[in-house]
């Protein structure tokens, strides 16, 4: 029942996070979005094939992925609008969600994904956030 729940509440997130990147004309935004979409249905397709919950190794490198994604994208330049576009927070987040798959080795399944859904979940929250905050400061 939680994990359908937390399914129903992520697959609405993901639909909103790609319809509001979809109003937006940015590249870079595109790329954050489609690498965060794919990083969770990666996850959700594993943990659907492997019966552990944790395949600790995949999401470590899934996240070191995002990193590294969100760290070029901040210091792409995109014609006249050169700022960056996913500020550090983004970097931070992921980095929390990276060093959060440590719990799984020191405290229980629950705790885990409990925690990395609510990381995860805010990170979602956030990059909605940026796109809205964006596309109201350009009016």
């Amino acid at each position: 029942m939680f994990k359908t729940f937390i399914t129903v509440v992520f697959l609405v997130l993901m639909v909103t996070l790609i319809v509001s990147a979809w109003l937006v004309k940015d590249r870079r935004i595109h790329i954050g979005v489609l690498a965060i979409v794919f990083s969770w249905v990666t996850s959700n397709v594993i943990h659907m094939i492997i019966s552990d919950y944790s395949p600790l190794l995949v999401e470590i490198i899934i996240n070191i992925a995002l990193i590294y994604i969100f760290f070029q994208l901040h210091f792409w330049p995109e014609g006249e609008n050169s700022g960056p576009v996913w500020p550090v927070y983004m970097m931070v987040f992921e980095l929390c969600i990276f060093l959060s798959h440590m719990t799984r080795i020191t405290m229980s399944p629950t705790y885990y994904v409990i925690l990395i859904n609510i990381l995860f979940g805010v990170e979602v929250l956030f990059m909605i956030g940026v796109i809205w905050f964006n596309r109201l400061k350009k009016r």
